[in-house]
C-alpha cells in the first residue's frame, strides 16, 4: 500500500500529508518523488499523529533524481510516540530523504539536486532492529540534515539509527546530525553516524557534516556515535 506524489516533468510534485490518531504501516510506504527525467522539486511529507509506527519494509520518504537542481522534499513528523522497527528485515525500514544519482550517456551525473532534511518532534522515538531515520546523497548534491527533538530516544540493534551519508558515487557533502533529547539510550549496536565515503578531485570542496547532541542523560551499551 502507498500514499505517493511525483513529478515527472518540469513542475514540482505536490505535498503530501497525512493527519490521523493513529498511523501504522507495515510494509507501506508514504512518499514524494522527483523522478529521473524531471526538473522539478519533489513535495514535502508531513506526518501529524499521536503513535506513528513503522514496521518491516514500511518507508515514509521523499527523495529525488531529477535531470537538473530539483531538490528533495523536506520530511516533516509531528507526533507524541514514534516507533521505527525494521524487524531485521533486509527491506529499509524507516524515515529517508535521498538524492540519486542521474548518468547521462558519458557518465556524467545529470542530478544536483540536493536530499533536504528529515524533522522529527515527538514526546517518545524509539528506533529498533534496523529502524532508521536517514539522510544521503549518491550525486552532486547535497544529503539533508536530521534533526530531532525528543523526551526519550532509544535506539537498539545492529544497522539502526540515525544516519547522514555521502556514498562514494557523490560529491562528498553530507548533512548535519542534531539530536535534542532529555534522555538518550544506545545499544545493541546502535548508531548516530555521519559518514562521507566521496571521493572527490578536490577536496577543498566538501563541507564537514557536524553532530550535535543535546542531553543530560546519555547511556551508550555496546553502540557508537561517530563521524567518519
Amino acid at each position: 500500500a502507498s500514499i505517493s506524489s511525483s513529478t515527472f516533468a518540469l513542475g514540482n510534485a505536490g505535498n503530501v500529508t497525512v493527519t490521523a490518531p493513529i498511523i501504522s504501516m507495515d510494509n507501506a510506504s508514504i512518499k514524494a518523488t522527483a523522478e529521473k527525467d524531471s526538473s522539478g522539486n519533489a513535495g514535502a511529507v508531513t506526518m501529524n499523529s499521536s503513535n506513528l509506527s513503522i514496521f518491516n519494509g514500511g518507508t515514509i520518504s521523499s527523495s529525488t533524481q531529477s535531470k537538473a537542481y530539483g531538490n528533495a522534499g523536506t520530511v516533516l513528523v509531528n507526533v507524541d510516540n514514534l516507533l521505527v522497527d525494521g524487524q531485521h528485515n533486509l527491506a529499509y525500514t524507516g524515515i529517508f530523504t535521498d538524492s540519486y544519482s542521474n548518468y547521462d550517456a558519458h557518465g556524467v551525473d545529470l542530478n544536483y539536486g540536493d536530499a533536504e532534511s528529515i524533522k522529527v518532534t515527538a514526546k517518545t522515538l524509539t528506533l529498533l532492529d534496523s529502524g532508521k531515520i536517514s539522510s544521503s546523497t549518491w550525486s552532486a548534491g547535497k544529503a539533508g540534515d536530521v534533526l530531532i527533538n525528543t523526551n526519550q530516544l532509544l535506539i537498539s540493534g545492529v544497522d539502526t539509527g540515525l544516519f547522514a551519508a555521502a556514498e562514494q558515487t557523490s560529491s562528498g557533502q553530507t548533512g548535519h546530525i542534531a539530536v535534542n533529547a532529555n534522555m538518550i539510550n544506545l545499544m545493541n549496536h546502535g548508531k548516530i553516524s555521519l559518514q562521507n565515503d566521496a571521493t572527490v578531485s578536490n577536496p577543498t570542496t566538501i563541507k564537514t557534516g557536524l553532530i550535535s547532541i543535546s542531553s543530560p542523560d546519555i547511556d551508550l551499551k555496546d553502540s557508537a556515535i561517530t563521524a567518519e
